[in-house]
């Protein structure tokens, strides 16, 4: 089967989606599918990847976020080899120009085209716009994509609800984000390594991986640990990742009096890092109610580093409090007295850790396989059809 995965923003920017489609196309192509991805133009070094990417002229939209808008219509000799290939299907990941250009492509041609709902659209408009009246313009402009496709997929009931919040009345389809993690043989190194590399030798450790943005609500967690430092000031926050607030955040710290004790790592691409990391930290502290299911709680979760989340948030499915993972309310107070609650009682919090890397991560492989079939499910019903007619 020939695949193609759309998607605006690609390596070497990385978060959630880019993760997703990278392990989609991987998999995809190990099960015997021939899947590539078409994509942007971000970078002039080339690719290092196992499969084929298609990367079409773009501009700079946000540029501290790694965000680009692709101009296909640049490069007409790409868009007839990526047509040519003659998809079986066409799997849209983003709605703006390279989603639009698969859209257009599968209609052409007669191809089935799924899209999936990854992010809260409006709250993106409006981080950058500042505008109401814009931010519901490119809400109405984005939803006119969902309503063209054939098919709409989220990554869980929470993301399912914003996309009816946003005015979608077709059928949702849900598939789940998986992990690529795993717990490695030499955990016990990589914990010594990374207690050695940051200097954290007896102390609570607490951890926060994701972009450096306001929506992830990191004022939260600098008010959060502010309080806790009043009862215990032994404690280092590692911060992995990067963003266009990192010198606010500089700031915030130093007036809420807790520099000493957070640690800006910035972007680690080194898995056994990151994974020395994760396995590492006592807690993982993630309070956003912008992610929809973030890659990072399950990720902390293989590592037995569980996470404190926010009751009701996308983040928070999968998580029960107290047994594979901790639900605070959103305010400080609240996330703080968990915290409190979490490292009381150690014992307690490594039986809720080994929980949490039991019931929360599914491998990639599997989340895959569960695609792959609902991709051959769809190219036979659009075979049926074209029989029928």
């Amino acid at each position: 089967m020939k695949i193609e995965e759309y998607i605006d923003t690609y390596y070497p920017s990385v978060d959630g989606v880019v993760v997703t489609v990278d392990n989609y196309t991987k998999w995809l192509n190990a099960l015997g599918a021939n899947c590539s991805v078409i994509t942007a133009k971000t970078s002039s070094n080339p690719d290092n990847s196992s499969y084929k990417i298609y990367r079409f002229p773009s501009i700079p939209v946000v540029p501290k976020r790694g965000y680009t808008l692709s101009v296909p219509f640049l490069n007409q000799k790409l868009i007839q080899e990526v047509e040519s290939n003659k998809p079986d299907i066409i799997h849209a990941h983003s709605p703006f120009s390279i989603g639009r250009l698969g859209l257009k492509i599968a209609k052409k041609n007669n191809i089935p085209i799924i899209a999936t709902f990854h992010s809260k659209f409006y709250d993106d408009f409006y981080e950058a716009t500042k505008s109401k009246i814009l931010s519901k313009l490119l809400l109405k402009y984005t939803m006119n994509f969902f309503n063209k496709v054939d098919y709409v997929w989220t990554v869980n009931s929470s993301t399912a609800a914003t996309l009816k919040s946003y005015g979608y009345n077709g059928k949702i389809e849900i598939f789940s984000n998986g992990t690529d993690l795993s717990k490695p043989e030499n955990s016990d190194s990589l914990i010594q390594d990374t207690i050695k590399n940051f200097n954290m030798a007896e102390m609570n450790i607490f951890l926060f991986v994701g972009q450096h943005i306001w929506q992830k609500n990191l004022r939260l967690i600098f008010e959060s640990l502010a309080l806790y430092k009043k009862s215990n000031s032994n404690f280092k926050f590692i911060m992995v990742g990067t963003g266009n607030i990192i010198d606010e955040l500089k700031v915030l710290a130093g007036t809420l009096n807790i520099s000493d004790n957070i640690i800006f790592a910035g972007k680690i691409l080194d898995r056994n890092i990151l994974t020395g990391i994760y396995l590492t930290a006592d807690l993982f502290l993630f309070p956003s109610v912008y992610d929809n299911a973030p890659l990072v709680v399950r990720e902390a979760a293989v590592c037995e580093t569980p996470s404190l989340v926010i009751k009701d948030s996308g983040a928070s499915e999968r998580i029960v409090d107290m047994e594979n993972g901790f639900l605070a309310d959103e305010n400080a107070e609240s996330v703080c007295n968990k915290i409190v609650q979490a490292m009381s009682d150690k014992e307690r919090l490594k039986q809720i850790s080994i929980n949490a890397s039991k019931t929360i991560p599914i491998p990639w492989k599997d989340v895959v396989d569960t695609v792959y079939k609902r991709y051959e499910e769809i190219v036979e019903e659009r075979k049926a059809k074209l029989v029928i007619n």
